[in-house]
């Protein structure tokens, strides 16, 4: 009600509260397969949650605090792709491809510096950090410094993933955002794991070898799909709006 009655500060009038069918058309048709592809994506987050409790409490000890350590490096170049599609989509809507294309690559640089200077000192000092959660576990503890290792050299192509997906959202290609994240999980990720569970001896390591294993292929499809974006705007631009 604070918006419509307020006596101070910005109100909204009701008639432009009305949805418009056009717009609203627009907003579902592109929403809907980058909300696909992350419902799809929880689900076999669900799948390989039950593949890595196959193989002992001492690997899913050492998978939950690898990824909430690298959490710390993550979320920040999360952050930079989310911010990353508002500033890809306001230059396109501005038709300004070459500024929405210099925002990409400076996004893209930033995100794997970060990723690599942080994961460079977190490499070094894994196991101090671990010891605080499962030092009274041993041989979770090895298994974690095992896992944070091949984790952490891999975390800049996290960088280039979470970059090219907010690129993929800003340009309005999020069927590219949908590939993308099925193929990283669906199509490369779990079939890599169960391969290593059952046609090797890797153990454990198998997990950590498909993440990282994953994570190295997709960027090049990545790369491959943004070739393929003709920064162009996906909707019809409305001009002289009040």
């Amino acid at each position: 009600m604070q918006l419509l009655k307020s006596k101070s500060g910005i109100t909204i009038k009701r008639e432009y509260m009305i949805l418009d069918r056009d717009i609203s058309w627009h907003i579902i048709k592109t929403a809907i397969p980058a909300s696909l592809g992350q419902s799809i994506t929880a689900i076999g987050f669900g799948v390989m949650n039950g593949v890595i409790y196959s193989f002992g409490i001492e690997t899913v000890a050492a998978f939950g605090v690898g990824n909430r350590l690298s959490s710390v490096i993550l979320h920040p170049v999360m952050a930079i792709g989310a911010v990353l599609a508002a500033f890809i989509g306001q230059n396109i809507g501005n038709l300004n491809p070459e500024r929405a294309k210099e925002t990409f690559r400076k996004a893209m640089l930033l995100s794997i510096f970060l990723m690599a200077f942080g994961s460079a000192i977190l490499l070094n000092f894994r196991e101090f950090f671990a010891s605080f959660f499962i030092k009274e576990n041993p041989v979770a503890l090895a298994l974690t410094v095992e896992y944070m290792f091949y984790l952490l050299i891999g975390l800049p192509l996290m960088g280039v993933f979470q970059t090219f997906i907010g690129t993929f959202n800003g340009t309005g290609n999020t069927h590219f955002t949908f590939v993308l994240t099925i193929t990283r999980l669906w199509l490369l990720r779990i079939p890599l794991v169960m391969g290593f569970k059952y046609l090797t001896d890797l153990g454990s390591s198998g997990v950590w070898y498909a993440m990282l294993i994953s994570n190295f292929m997709i960027a090049f499809l990545g790369f491959y799909l943004y070739r393929k974006i003709d920064f162009k705007p996906k909707v019809r631009i409305r001009k002289n709006v009040i």
